[in-house]
């Protein structure tokens, strides 16, 4: 598997695997399926190497995607914060491209001095709670039964961890 800075050629299949997220109800607040011009800008907010778009590529095949996000961004006080967010493949689930993902996140936080990820997930999203915790994250709060998805509401957790 490689890991690298995603381009304006992957943004079809960036934003494939995001609508499989929408359609799951599990993994994101979103509820409507995107188009790949929905995401262009934010596509091109991540096109540098402090927040950086990754993704995983299998046999030449994007399979998954993980971007870097300030943390509030604007406010000071927040600037060695990022958010972490990834979606995979649904064909590739449990297979070690978020781990992956992760690993190549966690070393351009620390080469940019980016000292705290945080995460904002489902509450039911367990696989991504494990996989989050696996990597040292710990729950840092809950806003119960925020999202509402397809009229079932759903707690909102935030995990972070401290790099260094």
């Amino acid at each position: 598997m490689t890991i690298r800075q995603a381009t304006i050629s992957d943004l079809e299949t960036i934003t494939a695997i995001y609508n499989q997220a929408i359609q799951s109800g599990r993994s994101t607040g979103d509820t409507e399926l995107q188009k790949p011009a929905d995401k262009l800008v934010w596509f091109q907010n991540h096109a540098n190497e402090q927040f950086p778009l990754l993704v995983a590529e299998w046999k030449n095949k994007v399979v998954g995607w993980l971007s870097l996000s300030p943390y509030r961004e604007g406010r000071g006080a927040f600037r060695f914060a990022a958010e972490v967010s990834y979606f995979i493949d649904s064909h590739f689930h449990r297979k070690g491209v978020t781990t992956a993902l992760l690993e190549k996140a966690e070393f351009y936080c620390r080469s940019k001095g980016t000292n705290t990820l945080v995460a904002f997930l489902l509450a039911h999203n367990k696989p991504s709670i494990a996989l989050l915790k696996k990597f040292g994250f710990s729950l840092w709060g809950t806003l119960p039964k925020i999202a509402n998805i397809k009229g079932i509401e759903y707690d909102h957790v935030f995990y972070g961890r401290r790099l260094f």
